[in-house]
């Protein structure tokens, strides 16, 4: 997303470029003929650099960025295709946030490893039940002859009772594992105002980002307009060339602007998903 946020900036100062070129050509011709004076050529030359200065700065910027997209994926960035988010609700957000559902996690390991730690001091009761039948059925042809079916059963019961050894070290582990499942107890809640206040902040830039690009598009539309005069002056003899390239330019880089919001709010989005576990 920042990549092609930098080529958008960069066909932009490109365009920038390219009118303080022809505005410097155009004035050295009026310098000539004594139209102007050398300090308004001078402020063009200054308005060219300035420009470039920036287009280095911009081609800096994509090196790292390259370098970065380099070390996760061998492909050619302009090859991904980039998903269209949308904004999500604060309880889903939440529900599957994954330090909200680690803190969870850790919770629930306390909470059974404290409820092991107790019961390894506490007394244990062993209770047994026992229930035997025999039936024997014609035995004739048995060494012990009986003329007649057998039954017999028999029931026993007992229980036992063992206390654990008395460990020194008893009340220090109890009240560990308890302080361990309290501390976890209370990282949830803060865990989940912490991830509260961050969907706020994104959410808050998202609403404002949408103000912005609709400023864009209002500010895009009126410069067709503008555009659309000029031509329309340059068609009647009443404007020069210059004037119409940079009007055309100008209506050019207000579309890319729209653009570079729109992935400045899906960068905001993202920094929302990229906390998100599928459930």
């Amino acid at each position: 997303m920042k990549l092609q946020q930098v080529d958008l900036s960069l066909r932009q100062v490109d365009l920038d470029i390219e009118d303080a070129t022809s505005e410097v050509a155009f004035l050295q011709d009026q310098l000539s003929v004594g139209e102007v004076d050398g300090a308004t050529l001078d402020s063009a030359l200054i308005a060219l650099n300035s420009a470039k200065m920036r287009r280095i700065d911009l081609l800096n910027s994509k090196q790292e960025l390259l370098y970065r997209f380099s070390i996760v994926s061998d492909k050619s960035y302009d090859e991904i295709v980039l998903p269209k988010l949308t904004m999500i609700d604060q309880e889903a957000y939440l529900k599957d946030n994954i330090s909200v559902k680690q803190s969870l996690s850790k919770n629930s390991e306390n909470r059974y490893w404290k409820n092991v730690i107790i019961s390894q001091y506490l007394p244990a009761l062993n209770v047994q039940f026992n229930y035997n039948a025999q039936e024997s059925i014609n035995q004739r042809f048995s060494d012990a002859f009986a003329p007649f079916d057998n039954k017999s059963s028999y029931t026993s019961y007992g229980f036992s009772l063992s206390m654990p050894l008395f460990d020194v070290n008893m009340l220090k582990s109890v009240e560990s594992a308890k302080v361990d499942y309290l501390k976890s107890t209370i990282s949830i809640n803060q865990v989940k105002a912490d991830e509260k206040r961050f969907y706020q902040t994104k959410l808050s830039k998202v609403r404002a980002l949408d103000t912005k690009r609709a400023l864009c598009e209002r500010n895009f539309k009126l410069y067709g307009k503008v555009f659309q005069s000029i031509q329309n002056s340059f068609n009647s003899g009443d404007a020069t060339q210059l004037e119409l390239q940079k009007s055309r330019h100008q209506w050019q880089i207000k579309e890319m602007e729209i653009q570079k919001v729109y992935l400045d709010q899906q960068i905001e989005l993202l920094a929302l998903y990229e906390k998100l576990q599928e459930s």
